[in-house]
This record gives C-alpha cells, sequence and structure tokens, in this order.
C-alpha cells in the first residue's frame, strides 16, 4: 500500500490540530494516509529518527542574499557537479539504492566553505585507500563540500535561477526527486518494483549523458559496474 510522505508543514498541522483537541490520532492518521503510531510519534514530539525520519521531507525553501546566491551558482558552475548514484543491495536493502548528489571540489578552501556557510551539507578532503589526502598534480589537497537527496533538493531550487552551465542538470534533478517522492513507499526490507528501478536508472543513465560520463552510459551499467574492474597491468607468470 502506498505511504504518502509528509512535509513539515504537514507535521506542524498534525500537531497543532491534536493539540487544539476534538480529534483522535486513527482519525489523522486516515486523513494522511500514514499509520496511526506514527501519528502517535509526531504528536508526542519524538525524534524524527528511524521510521520518523523516512517519512517526513524537510522541503523548506533556503533562504539566501540574492548576490550571494548569484555568487555561489557561478562556483557550481565551474567546480560543481550533480550526479545520480547506484549502489548493490545491502542489509535491510534487497534491491539497488539510487542517490542524488551534488558536491564542489576545489583546491581553495574558500568555495566549499562558501557553501558549507549558506547550505546544509559536509566538509571533507577525499583521502586514498592508503590514507594520502588526493590533490592534483602540483597542487594542494582538494576540499569538497556535498549533500545529497532531499538537502541537495533544497539547495538545487536555491540556485536554479542563477544556473547557465549545470541548469539541464539542475532540472533533471528536481524531476528525479519528484518522481522519487511518489513512487518512495517501499521502505528498508521491501524489494523495489521492477518499475521503479528501471524509472530512476533512467533517471541515472540521463544524467550521466548531460555530465559526459560515457563509461556509465549503457544498459545494465549497474551489474557491469558491480563486477571488479580488470588490472591496469598483467599478472606475471
Amino acid at each position: 500500500m502506498k505511504r504518502p510522505m509528509l512535509t513539515t508543514e504537514q507535521v506542524a498541522e498534525i500537531r497543532q490540530r491534536y493539540a487544539d483537541g476534538g480529534v483522535l490520532q486513527r482519525q489523522l492518521a486516515s486523513e494522511c494516509g500514514v499509520s496511526p503510531s506514527l501519528i502517535s510519534m509526531i504528536v508526542g514530539s519524538k525524534r524524527h529518527t528511524g521510521r520518523l525520519t523516512q517519512r517526513i521531507v524537510d522541503d523548506t525553501p533556503i533562504k539566501i542574499d540574492e548576490g550571494e546566491a548569484r555568487y555561489l551558482a557561478g562556483l557550481f558552475d565551474g567546480e560543481g557537479s550533480i550526479s545520480i548514484l547506484v549502489t548493490a543491495p545491502s542489509g535491510a536493502y534487497k534491491s539497488q539504492r539510487h542517490k542524488l548528489k551534488m558536491s564542489l571540489a576545489m583546491t581553495d578552501r574558500e568555495g566549499p566553505e562558501a557553501f558549507a556557510g549558506a547550505f546544509p551539507g559536509s566538509l571533507y578532503r577525499p583521502y586514498s585507500r592508503i590514507g594520502i589526502p588526493v590533490k592534483l598534480a602540483h597542487h594542494r589537497p582538494m576540499l569538497v563540500w556535498s549533500c545529497g537527496e532531499w538537502q541537495a533538493l533544497r539547495v538545487i531550487r536555491a540556485l536554479r535561477p542563477f544556473l547557465r552551465v549545470k541548469h539541464r542538470q539542475a532540472d533533471l534533478a528536481i524531476a528525479y526527486m519528484a518522481a522519487h517522492q511518489a513512487s518512495n513507499h517501499h521502505r528498508g526490507g521491501h524489494v523495489l518494483p521492477s518499475w521503479v528501478i528501471a524509472q530512476r536508472e533512467d533517471f541515472r543513465v540521463r544524467m550521466c549523458r548531460l555530465n559526459g560520463n560515457k563509461w556509465h552510459d549503457a544498459a545494465g551499467s549497474f551489474r557491469e559496474r558491480a563486477q571488479p574492474r580488470a588490472s591496469r597491468w598483467p599478472r606475471s607468470a
């Protein structure tokens, strides 16, 4: 059975209506199309963890000065990226998972730190498998700002009016998250329907094409990526 997502505004309305009295939790659950236990978690003001987090979407617009938004959009046009990643089934997830991700990687700290100051996300330095900071030849180590899924959608919406280079990736990401929300009624422990996987994979391939990533752009690419990559060096006899 499809379970709709709840926005932060809907959660606030549920709490206000219950506080005003005259309505039962099961009535609110029936109106919203969710379970009574979820309504109990909401009106009980429990922390947004576990099941509650999966049912609530923070779609609050990010407030940012227009001048700063233009500056950050220009940085992102030049150094940023929007991608849709796919991971193999693991743990409670019986199907492959697609995730929206946006990031900005620069050797100059000012750009990523500006994004971290204006938007949600995280800052980190990428490291190689042997613990050495990843960097371009003859350059300083890179600093990366990144965020994913619904937080990325909020950032994309804030920057979209000012993007000139990556506007098509931004529009595709917005369309992907709209389709993701409409079909996101299957949670951990369930196998996603084949049409949902095919729909999300189609978005991923289209994003790869926009980004010029030919290696990922192929039918059945998930299976190809899941196979170990061939060694660059021939094995000694």
